[in-house]
């Protein structure tokens, strides 16, 4: 997948390129994903003429991770119209979820519900302190945002 990401990255006029210091790494089947916290990029690289659908599939995980939620929610949904989920996105799958946007969260569980169990236990044994930290967010978020409107 890197040598994937840096074709790519050959083929875009990046204008920014700040991808957050933080990341989390996943392991999957076949090795490591490092995941940035956030990017910082052009949405419309995704876009690009010089990309292949392939290509512009594998940007879409990373625009998962950018800074604003209209994009992310707009990358997920590439990933999960599709028919199939490629090892290498469930990382990005899974990161997601550890978001407080309702909308992006029922995005996120329709690309999941494309995995099979099996596939997501070996995921979650291999992630296990990511998935618990993911769940931290996730409530922390939850309290944050939402709770206080559930409350009368």
């Amino acid at each position: 997948m890197r040598f994937d990401l840096n074709s790519i990255l050959g083929k875009v006029d990046i204008q920014s390129n700040h991808f957050h210091e933080d990341t989390e790494e996943y392991y999957i089947q076949n090795g490591i994903v490092k995941i940035p916290y956030r990017i910082y990029l052009s949405s419309e690289l995704v876009d690009s003429p010089n990309l292949n659908d392939r290509e512009k599939r594998l940007l879409s995980n990373y625009f998962t991770r950018h800074n604003d939620g209209y994009v992310r929610q707009k990358a997920l949904k590439v990933i999960v119209h599709s028919d199939f989920i490629y090892d290498y996105e469930v990382p990005f799958l899974f990161r997601i979820c550890g978001e407080y946007i309702v909308e992006i969260l029922e995005d996120a569980f329709e690309g999941v519900k494309k995995i099979d169990e099996e596939s997501i236990k070996q995921f979650i044994n291999r992630n296990l302190k990511n998935i618990q930290l993911n769940e931290e967010r996730m409530i922390s978020y939850w309290s944050e945002y939402y709770r206080k409107n559930l409350m009368v």
